[in-house]
C-alpha cells in the first residue's frame, strides 16, 4: 500500500507502460516520489501458480 501525504496540497501519479509490466510513480508534497514496478504475468506463469496452489 502506498501512502501519499500532501496536507491538502497536490498529489500526483505517473503511469509508464513497460515492455513486461507497468511503472507507477506516486508523488506528494511531504515525501520523495515512490516508484512501483508491477510485472505482467504470462499465461504460463499463471498456470504454474494455479498448479502450486492446488497441491
Amino acid at each position: 500500500m502506498a501512502d501519499v501525504a500532501t496536507d491538502g496540497g497536490h498529489a500526483g501519479y505517473v503511469v509508464e507502460w513497460l515492455e513486461d509490466g507497468v511503472q507507477i510513480a506516486l508523488s506528494g508534497s511531504e515525501q520523495p516520489t515512490a516508484y512501483y514496478i508491477l510485472p505482467f504475468k504470462t499465461l504460463e506463469e499463471t498456470a504454474k501458480m494455479d498448479e502450486i496452489q492446488r497441491k
